[in-house]
């Protein structure tokens, strides 16, 4: 059981690192867009 919370939580930990991750690029392509940041 607690070995399954730790996993839990290390879980969330990771995703929310992802998302923060994908905010981020998202923020920064967008900024590059917003400049006519060409690719």
């Amino acid at each position: 059981m607690n070995y399954s919370a730790k996993q839990e939580v290390a879980h969330l930990r990771k995703s929310e690192l992802l998302v923060a991750d994908m905010k981020r690029k998202r923020l920064e392509f967008g900024g590059a867009r917003g400049r006519g940041f060409r690719e």
